[in-house]
């Protein structure tokens, strides 16, 4: 499987359990903060060390999002770690904060309809039928 369809189907995974569990905002924030780690080169070498071993990455990352992420990021982490899939993690969190920003986009523009229906309801919008 290519890596792009990996990182998609554990970003939508993700989104969905947090959509459920009503904590989307939250992980998004967790992800956002994840992108930035990800960002730092020695948290690059971490990810895409071979040397390194699985349960001393679970404790760095652990280390450094435990106290600022809700434990579904963690458990997803952890996860990753755990099924030599962790050089995905940034590609993942990109991908939710997409996910998140489409949703957030979609109800923006179906609040603008909705706005705009109304909008042309009161106004009597058969005149502009009329033109």
């Amino acid at each position: 499987m290519n890596d792009s369809k990996i990182s998609v189907r554990y970003a939508k995974a993700l989104f969905e359990s947090a959509l459920g569990k009503e904590i989307l905002e939250l992980v998004r924030s967790d992800m956002s903060e994840v992108l930035t780690i990800s960002r730092v080169p020695e948290f690059q070498q971490l990810l895409l060390s071979r040397i390194i071993k699985e349960s001393e990455k679970n404790r760095i990352v652990e280390e450094l999002l435990k106290e600022r992420t809700q434990s579904l990021t963690m458990s997803l982490m952890s996860l990753l770690i755990k099924n030599g899939r962790e050089q995905y993690i940034p590609a993942i969190a990109r991908n939710f904060v997409e996910l998140f920003h489409t949703l957030k986009g979609l109800k923006l523009r179906h609040s603008l309809l909705q706005l705009r229906f109304q909008i042309l309801s009161r106004s009597g919008w058969k005149r502009f039928l009329r033109k």
